[in-house]
C-alpha cells in the first residue's frame, strides 16, 4: 500500500463492489497516491471504529472526481448506486471505468447522463495508467487555467434599498468577513413576509457569498459551491437581479473548478446574458470551454474578454494555448508574446511560447524561452525537460542530458525525463546508460499506473 503523509482532503472517491472490484480499486488508489493525487477507497481509508457512513460521505463531499469501477455485481449493489446518486447530485466529475469486452449497456441505467466519459481498460495496470493520466492532465490544466472569482465583495458592499433598521451595520460586518449576526438576523426577517423578508433574503445571500468565498479560497470548493447554491436561492427570493447574477458568477467559478465544465458554461452564459460587458465572465466561460476541448468557442470568449480588458494577460496566454491546440502556432506565439509584455514575470507564458516555437522547429527560439522560464523559476522541472527536448532537436545531446538530469534532480519521479535522457544516451551510443534510464522510466510508469 502506498505511504501517505495525510489522508484528507481527498481529490478522488473510488466506488466499487467489494467482491468483484476491490482489487481494481485498491490498485488504482495506490497509483493515484503515487502520482500525488489523494484517493479514497473505503476498505483502505476508513479507520477502525470510524463511523462508516459519515466518513464515506465526507470523503465523497470533498472529492472533485468520482471514479466508479464497473464490474458484474455493481448493478446489484445498493451501496454503489447510492454513491452514484450522491456524486451526481454533488456535480462530481464522474469517470465510469469498464473492462474491454464488457457491455456498457448493462451499466447505463446506473447513471442519469448519456454523455459520460467511459474509461475502457484491459487490466488493472491499464486502468491505473489511464485514470492517472486523465486526472493529472485535468489537474495540471486546472492549475494552469484558474477561474477568476472575486465578484462577491462588490455585491456585499452594494447598498440595500430602503434598508431596515440595523441593515447598514450588518453589512459593515459582512465587509469584514463576519457573517454570524447577519445570517441570524436575516433568517428572522425572512419569516416576516413582505419587504422585510425580501431584505432578509438579500442580506442572507450576501452573508452566504462571504462564507462561500472563505471556503473557496481555502480550497474547499465543494463547501463553497453548496453555499453559493444557497446564495442563489436567497438572491432569487430577494428580487435583486444584480445580486442573483453575482451569485451565479461565483457558483460558476466553484462549479468549474470542481470540473463540471458544462454547468460552468451554462452559469457564465446566464451572467453574460444579463451583464454583456462582464469581461471576467467571458474569460471564465473561455476557461470552461478550454477544459472541454472546445477551442474555437474558448478563443471567441477570450477575445471578448480581451476587448473588455486589453491588459488581461491570462486571457492572451489562454488564447495562445487554445490556438496551439488547434495547430495555429503563429497565432499562439503572438498571444504568448502579448501575455509576456503584460506579465514579464510569468514563467508559464515563456514555457508555452517555447512549446509553440518547438512545434515550428524553431529550436533556438524555444531554448531562449525555456531558459527565461528557468531563470524566473529555477525549480521548474518541466522547462528543463522541454529545453532538453529542444536541444535534442539541434542534436546537442550532451546539453540535453544535462537538462534532463536537472529535471530528474528536481522531480525524481519524472518518468518522461528519464525516458528522454535514455534517448539522448542512445543517440550518443551509450547503450548501458540508456538501458538504465529506460528501465527507471518504465518502473516509474508502472508505479504510477502506466505498466
Amino acid at each position: 500500500m502506498a505511504e501517505t503523509a495525510q489522508k484528507r482532503p481527498y481529490k478522488v472517491f473510488i466506488a466499487y463492489d467489494t467482491l468483484t472490484g476491490l482489487d481494481l480499486a485498491a490498485h488504482v488508489r495506490e497509483a493515484l497516491w503515487q502520482a500525488g493525487v489523494p484517493a479514497f477507497v473505503a476498505k483502505s481509508d476508513l479507520e477502525p471504529g470510524e463511523p462508516w457512513d459519515r466518513a464515506r460521505w465526507q470523503a465523497l463531499e470533498e472529492s472533485l472526481y468520482f471514479v466508479v469501477v464497473l464490474t458484474i455485481n455493481v448493478p446489484k449493489s445498493k451501496q454503489v448506486k447510492k454513491e452514484i446518486r450522491r456524486a451526481e447530485k454533488g456535480h462530481k466529475r464522474v469517470l465510469p471505468c469498464c473492462a474491454d469486452g464488457d457491455h456498457r449497456e448493462r451499466y447505463k441505467p446506473l447513471f442519469k447522463g448519456d454523455e459520460l466519459q467511459y474509461i475502457d481498460f484491459e487490466s488493472k495496470e491499464d486502468l491505473a495508467r489511464k485514470l492517472v493520466g486523465t486526472i493529472t492532465d485535468e489537474e495540471d490544466q486546472r492549475a494552469r487555467m484558474p477561474y477568476v472569482d472575486g465578484a462577491a465583495p462588490a455585491a456585499v458592499a452594494r447598498r440595500i434599498l430602503r434598508p431596515a433598521a440595523g441593515v447598514p451595520e450588518l453589512q459593515e460586518k459582512l465587509k469584514r468577513g463576519k457573517t454570524r449576526d447577519a445570517e441570524a438576523q436575516a433568517r428572522v426577517w425572512v419569516k416576516g413576509g413582505g419587504d422585510l423578508a425580501r431584505q432578509g433574503y438579500s442580506l442572507l445571500a450576501r452573508a452566504l457569498l462571504v462564507r462561500g468565498d472563505r471556503y473557496y479560497h481555502r480550497g474547499n470548493y465543494a463547501g463553497a459551491r453548496k453555499l453559493y447554491e444557497q446564495a442563489v436561492n436567497s438572491a432569487r427570493k430577494s428580487g435583486e437581479t444584480d445580486l442573483l447574477t453575482t451569485c451565479w458568477y461565483e457558483l460558476g467559478a466553484a462549479t468549474g473548478t470542481m470540473g463540471n465544465y458544462d454547468q460552468a458554461v451554462k452559469l457564465f452564459g446566464w451572467v453574460i446574458a444579463r451583464q454583456p460587458h462582464n469581461g471576467a465572465a467571458y474569460y471564465n466561460r473561455g476557461v470552461a470551454y478550454d477544459h472541454l476541448g472546445q477551442y474555437q468557442e474558448a478563443i471567441a470568449d477570450y477575445t471578448r474578454a480581451i476587448e473588455h480588458d486589453p491588459k488581461l494577460a491570462a486571457a492572451y496566454n489562454n488564447r495562445g494555448w487554445a490556438y496551439g491546440n488547434l495547430g495555429q502556432y503563429e497565432e499562439a506565439i503572438a498571444d504568448y508574446t502579448k501575455a509576456i509584455d503584460l506579465a514579464p514575470e510569468d514563467r508559464d507564458a515563456y514555457n508555452n511560447r517555447g512549446v509553440a516555437y518547438h512545434e515550428l522547429k524553431q529550436y533556438k527560439e524555444a531554448i531562449a524561452d525555456y531558459t527565461r522560464a528557468i531563470e524566473l523559476d529555477p525549480k521548474y522541472a518541466f522547462a528543463y525537460n522541454n529545453r532538453g527536448v529542444a536541444y535534442r532537436g539541434l542534436k546537442q545531446h550532451q546539453q540535453a542530458i544535462a537538462d534532463y538530469t536537472e529535471a530528474i534532480q528536481l522531480d525524481p519521479k519524472y518518468a518522461a525525463a528519464y525516458n528522454n535522457r535514455g534517448i539522448a544516451y542512445q543517440n550518443l551510443g551509450k547503450k548501458k546508460e540508456a538501458q538504465v534510464d529506460f528501465a527507471r522510466a518504465e518502473e516509474l510508469r508502472k508505479r504510477q499506473g502506466g505498466g
